[in-house]
């Protein structure tokens, strides 16, 4: 029968092993593979504002693709005047016609911007399913006049 410390400290071993790799396959490197197909391209981002109570910012980003499966867009802010951390999702999943995409589409995001006077400078790029990676565009919001 195994003591008491060897017991406890099992499922530690077991842990360390899977975590450290000391049972990873270690038959070599797997060669990396090119994306197929062409890139989705980015054409401009046009930004329209609609105010209620608050001003909302939509960015318009105009885009084609020629194999028609871009799935997801990646934004990151670059700067901002706001004093306080921007809590906002950047990411989005865009669900167009491959048919649509092919001939030029649109994918729309939104900007609330909350009483706050300020500007967010983004970074954006969209995603295909065979892994390429479009342009990159920068678009600046502003919030209230900021």
């Amino acid at each position: 029968m195994f003591n008491r410390s060897l017991r406890t400290s099992l499922p530690a071993i077991a842990f360390l092993a899977l975590t450290s790799g000391a049972l990873a396959d270690v038959s070599g490197p797997t060669p990396a593979i090119a994306p197929k197909g062409q890139p989705p391209v980015i054409e401009s981002v046009n930004l329209r504002v609609v105010t209620m109570r608050y001003m909302t910012v939509y960015p318009d980003f105009a885009f084609h693709d020629p194999d028609g499966d871009v799935w997801f867009i990646r934004r990151m802010l670059v700067a901002t005047d706001l004093k306080r951390p921007l809590n906002i999702n950047l990411d989005g999943l865009i669900n167009i016609l491959p048919d649509t995409q092919k001939q030029g589409a649109v994918y729309t995001g939104g900007w609330d911007c909350g009483p706050e006077k300020y500007y967010a400078t983004l970074r954006a790029y969209m995603v295909d399913h065979a892994g390429n990676v479009s342009n990159t565009v920068e678009y600046t919001i502003h919030c209230n006049g900021g």
